[in-house]
């Protein structure tokens, strides 16, 4: 009976044991084999048009538990290899023609573009090759890539140098195992960039499959070949098994663009439906054999295709995430602070802050709100009409600026009276285009014949307005650069939803700014914030207030504009915060009546120094994805800042010097600088004049002055900023001359 009850005590126990203590994971597994997984499938050279117009049932339906957006998907050259590697460094870089040309470890290489000849090539395997180019032995079911000597090369000579198989590394260095399935190969071509995507830095992924067993043949499909679902779907089981991430090439999208050349483009199209359609049904049999609980699944598309590179789009291809436990609605990101828009900056800490808690960077998230097909497609038409509408609106608004200088210069010249009533109608014109160029998104660009016709009869009509309303051309000035200042700061401060979408604001398929204010709009703010306040203190004269509380007084309105322009939460200009401290302080100095010294002006430079530095600081502990200046401060505190320092400075004087070389504006500033010559020339005592008769104009010209040389000097597109300040600087002489001429002064 004893020995009974110890064998059923010996048996309740093992069965305790067994149901509590978990199995040993099997040899060669991932040791996060029962945590999330992470799988990015690549349908490249597709738009959303493309997606709207094809039958994906199965797409739909994931949309519908999604987050889906625009992603920014250009890098630093049109190479499509290029887009792999920003997406995988998390930065806009480029990189190498072949730099994806990667195989199994095992797998035959007949030609390595030129590197072999086909007789030698056939006795080697990539493996053997991998370890004759890089002197490394790769692992025996991985992928190897042939050309990652060259692609770092390439990488180390770049400004600033950037680290190939960023995402393997970092994958391997947390913990976690990367692998890589399928391809875009044809007949003629070996097409495997999704494995820049996975790789680490020595050009390595630890598991995978990237070879032609995973094709079938198809003649009717583009290139012969087309993916083998069958095949896809048990690599696909036996990768993940071992695997926290897998990157998949799809395969059939990308088929069809590399093989048009000799395509109808109506044909070129149809395949792409077709291909679309074949994903999708992959897609179902995706979504059937994983655990949608614990796995993020994210469709990307690094590429565009030759449609939407036809209408403007070199930048912009949908996006979509499924994140266990997410509600859908648009992607939205640290990055570009905007909904339905994300970067390929946005890639590797989505991933990684998914599956580790405590990943220091956020990624992607969610917004609730409509994310249809539909919705993404009015973002990309809004974003690619602008691109179209930008430059001749731009061109309108020399246009104005250009008349103003000569109507100016040839009424200041002949000295008749009567012709200043024409220069005012000019300058108010010119002074209106930044209000109507606020506000014309709400047209959508619709067309852009209509939208250069609204733009230019607004600013008519609004000039006609003040012309009317305003006899003295004073109060005409007051008005527009304090209606613009106001309308500019509050709409930085409320997240810039107006200057994003105007002419003068950031180009999201471009991707040089996502938030904060541009340079056009920044150089307007700063221009006319420091006008209006003179103007309102000239108002405010009969106060009798002392010279010390007028500089204070007007140094309120440019502190407000100085906070919207640079603080992390709204413009995050560093140049023009920089140029606004500038301002402040030769704004206090000129007002009170103070003479510039030397020392006066190391004061203000040192004092605008440290408020960079304070706000640098700022952005660096607060803002997940810092400016330029947060991430040199992180720099500094982690030992690299230095070289950081003179990277960023050689950047930021190789754009200043390509800016001044390409962009028109360039040519208005020395048109604006000749102006103000022909002015000096025709009257030496100028400004002597104005101290005495219009005092106000005397400081507003002096102050404008020391910002456009600031601004030019500090911002790496200056010479736009600059020109535009120079412009209201000279606006406001011709509206003095004027108002002058006819009181008889002049």
């Amino acid at each position: 009976m004893n020995k009974l009850r110890c064998i059923l005590a010996l048996l309740l126990i093992n069965l305790a044991l067994f149901c509590l203590v978990p199995p040993f994971p099997a040899m060669g597994q991932s040791g996060h084999q029962d945590e999330k997984k992470v799988v990015i499938l690549i349908s490249d050279y597709i738009g959303t048009g493309d997606l709207i117009n094809s039958h994906t049932p199965n797409l739909d339906g994931l949309l519908s538990q999604s987050g889906s957006g625009l992603m920014n998907i250009r890098s630093k050259n049109r190479y499509p290899s290029s887009s792999y590697m920003s997406l995988a460094t998390g930065a806009r870089v480029g990189t190498i023609e072949n730099a994806g040309l990667s195989y199994n470890s095992t797998e035959g290489v007949d030609f390595v573009f030129g590197l072999l000849d086909n007789s030698t090539a056939s006795s080697l395997n990539a493996a053997n090759l991998f370890s004759l180019f890089t002197a490394a032995k790769p692992p025996d079911e991985g992928v190897v890539n042939l050309f990652i000597e060259p692609a770092r090369k390439y990488a180390s000579s770049y400004n600033p140098p950037y680290q190939v198989g960023s995402m393997g590394w970092e994958a391997r260095e947390l913990g976690y195992r990367l692998a890589v399935l399928g391809n875009s190969d044809t007949h003629q071509l070996v097409n495997r960039n999704s494995v820049i995507l996975a790789m680490d830095e020595k050009g390595i992924v630890p598991q995978g499959n990237v070879s032609q067993d995973l094709l079938e043949v198809n003649p009717s499909s583009p290139g012969g070949l087309q993916s083998n679902h069958d095949q896809i779907i048990d690599n696909m089981q036996r990768l993940l098994a071992v695997a926290d991430i897998l990157v998949m090439d799809l395969g059939d999208t990308s088929r069809v663009e590399t093989n048009r050349e000799n395509t109808s483009d109506y044909i070129v199209v149809e395949q792409r439906k077709n291909a679309v359609e074949r994903n999708d049904l992959l897609l179902g049999r995706i979504i059937n054999s994983i655990n949608m609980e614990k796995t993020m699944l994210i469709i990307l598309s690094p590429n565009p295709n030759k449609e939407m590179l036809a209408a403007g789009n070199f930048g912009l291809t949908p996006a979509i995430i499924y994140t266990p436990g997410s509600e859908p609605g648009l992607l939205t990101s640290a990055t570009t602070r905007r909904p339905g828009l994300v970067s390929n900056a946005d890639l590797k800490p989505t991933v990684f802050s998914f599956l580790e808690h405590n990943y220091p960077v956020r990624g992607i998230s969610t917004i609730k709100s409509d994310n249809s097909l539909q919705k993404l497609d009015q973002q990309v038409n809004l974003f690619t009409q602008l691109r179209v509408s930008r430059n001749p609106l731009h061109y309108m608004f020399m246009f104005f600026a250009v008349l103003g200088i000569a109507v100016g210069a040839l009424a200041f010249i002949a000295g008749r009276k009567e012709f200043f009533r024409h220069v005012n109608y000019t300058v108010y014109c010119a002074l209106s285009m930044p209000l109507v160029f606020l506000f014309i998104s709400f047209s959508q660009y619709f067309s852009l014949g209509w939208v250069m016709l609204l733009s230019f009869g607004s600013a008519m009509l609004m000039a006609a307005l003040v012309h009317f309303l305003f006899k003295d051309p004073f109060d005409a000035l007051l008005f527009l650069t304090l209606t613009t200042a106001i309308l500019l700061a509050f709409d930085s401060f409320t997240g810039s939803r107006l200057m994003l979408v105007s002419p003068l604001g950031s180009d999201a398929i471009a991707g040089g700014r996502f938030y904060g204010i541009g340079n056009d709009y920044m150089g307007i703010l700063l221009a006319c914030t420091i006008i209006s306040s003179l103007l309102l203190l000239d108002k405010l004269k009969h106060l009798s207030l002392k010279p010390s509380h007028q500089a204070l007084m007007g140094l309120l309105p440019l502190i407000v504009v100085s906070v919207a322009i640079g603080h992390p939460s709204f413009g995050t200009n560093m140049g023009g915060f920089i140029t606004a401290v500038v301002s402040m302080g030769f704004f206090y100095v000129i007002v009170r009546g103070h003479k510039i010294s030397l020392f006066k002006i190391l004061l203000i430079l040192f004092l605008a120094i440290m408020a960079v530095f304070a706000v640098a600081q700022l952005d660096a502990l607060l803002n997940p994805t810092p400016s330029h200046a947060g991430k040199a401060i992180s720099s500094f505190h982690s030992g690299g800042g230095l070289a950081v320092l003179l990277a960023m400075i050689k950047t930021k004087l190789g754009i200043l010097g390509s800016t001044i070389y390409h962009s028109i504006w360039s040519l208005i500033l020395l048109l604006l600088i000749a102006a103000l010559i022909m002015l000096k020339h025709k009257r030496p005592n100028l400004m002597l004049q104005l101290s005495v008769h219009d005092k106000v104009i005397s400081q507003t010209v002096k102050i404008l002055l020391i910002a456009a040389v600031t601004v030019f000097l500090v911002n790496d597109t200056g010479v736009i900023a600059a020109a535009i300040i120079v412009l209201y600087l000279l606006d406001s002489l011709w509206l003095t001359l004027s108002r002058s001429s006819y009181q008889g002064r002049w």
